[in-house]
């Protein structure tokens, strides 16, 4: 039955200090083309085909895991 599955890697994230920066280096020492790059500078990325390599700021994951509230089904 799993003889059909197919993994595809979509994205990779390094965790980095500067995002913009990083995706600009990789632009100017690796001739990646960046992308897309977040206002507020937190994240970046490259095109770098089928699987994206991404740049996101240190403090990003942290604002991503805040626990939102359960709204009660009832």
């Amino acid at each position: 039955m799993t003889d059909n599955l197919t993994l595809k890697l979509g994205w990779v994230i390094v965790y980095v200090e500067d995002p913009v920066a990083t995706s600009a280096f990789d632009e100017r020492a690796f001739g990646l083309r960046a992308e897309f790059a977040a206002p507020d500078g937190s994240y970046a990325q490259c095109d770098t085909g089928p699987t994206k390599l991404a740049f996101a700021a240190y403090a990003r994951p942290a604002r991503r895991l805040r626990p939102r509230p359960v709204r009660d089904a009832r």
